[in-house]
C-alpha cells in the first residue's frame, strides 16, 4: 500500500466518522420533546448527544492540528 492510498482511506474513514455524528446529533433533535423555546431533550439521550458532541469537537482538534503540523512541514521543506 502506497501512502496515497492510506491517506485516502484515512480521509474516507475520518469523513464517515463526521457525517455519523451529524447524523446522530439530527436524529437526536428530530425527537425532542416539546416545541420553540420549551423544547429539551430527555434525559435518556443526553449520554449520546454529549459523546456525539465531543466526537466533532475531537475531530475539529484533529483538522487544527494536522493543519498546524503540515503546514510546519511544508515551511521547513521550503
Amino acid at each position: 500500500m502506497k501512502l496515497k492510498d492510506a491517506l485516502e482511506a484515512y480521509y474516507i474513514y475520518s469523513d464517515q466518522a463526521r457525517s455519523l455524528a451529524l447524523f446522530g446529533i439530527a436524529i437526536i433533535w428530530v425527537f425532542k420533546v416539546g416545541d420553540g423555546a420549551a423544547a429539551k431533550i430527555e434525559q435518556k439521550v443526553a449520554a449520546p448527544l454529549l459523546a456525539l458532541v465531543v466526537a466533532l469537537a475531537l475531530d475539529i482538534g484533529e483538522y487544527a492540528l494536522s493543519s498546524i503540523m503540515w503546514g510546519g512541514f511544508n515551511r521547513w521543506q521550503e
